[in-house]
């Protein structure tokens, strides 16, 4: 939006961690570099992740990369514009980590989350895109289920907002796919496009349930060997 309205300048960079770090001595610097030449306004989505190699890791690329966040914004001839973002409490250590992004950091605004509604006219505006038509007692258990897991974001857990919706929107084609599949025989040419394009309760039910599935998933631990990177066999190595 600051951007359209000409208040950013006419280079904007939107950019991560990936983008930032290079993997040897000496790359993240020439990365890192030729994007803040070459930027009149940078935003950096997640910029907790710069920090990700804690306290006691001094040589993590990150810190490089904030040590040069620092010089650039330390210069009064630089117009560079920064915005960082990201989860209100992994932002609040990131400040910290560094005494140069203390004293320079000063603006902040903290996003609220999208209602319920908000996220039923972004559901809406997904399924539309796509086409798709969501049957009411379907988009009523959808959001209801979304309800519940906001509602847990206040017992700690983590909760996407409008991510949530997407996510949810690109997975039920395959669950409504498979659906017609089980009731055509194999045969979907006597589906009319208004029978392919429906979403039914059932179909979210089963993307809501295999959502809850990977959710267990990936909670489970993970047992077997870690091997690291090779290092390099000079600092010339990129």
């Amino acid at each position: 939006l600051l951007h359209s309205l000409g208040l950013t300048g006419p280079r904007y960079v939107e950019i991560g961690r990936e983008h930032i770090v290079g993997k040897y001595v000496g790359t993240t610097e020439d990365k890192f570099g030729e994007i803040l030449n070459n930027a009149d306004s940078l935003f950096i989505d997640e910029a907790y992740a710069l920090a990700d190699g804690g306290d006691d890791n001094k040589n993590d690329y990150g810190r490089v990369a904030l040590n040069m966040i620092v010089k650039r914004l330390g210069n009064e001839k630089d117009d560079l514009t920064l915005m960082v973002a990201g989860y209100p409490e992994p932002m609040k250590e990131f400040i910290k980590t560094n005494e140069g992004l203390k004293s320079r950091i000063k603006c902040f605004d903290n996003m609220k989350n999208y209602t319920m509604d908000e996220l039923g006219k972004i559901l809406d505006i997904n399924l539309d895109k796509r086409q798709y038509k969501i049957d009411e007692d379907a988009r009523t258990a959808l959001l209801n289920s979304l309800e519940d897991e906001k509602k847990d974001q206040e017992n700690g857990k983590h909760f996407g907002n409008a991510r949530e919706i997407v996510n949810l929107v690109q997975s039920l084609p395959n669950h409504v796919a498979a659906r017609l599949h089980s009731e055509s025989s194999g045969n979907l040419m006597k589906f009319n496009s208004a029978v392919l394009s429906r979403i039914t309760l059932a179909d979210v039910q089963k993307a809501l349930k295999t959502r809850q599935l990977a959710d267990v998933q990936a909670k489970k631990p993970t047992i077997g060997f870690h091997f690291p990177e090779p290092k390099p066999q000079s600092a010339n190595c990129a």
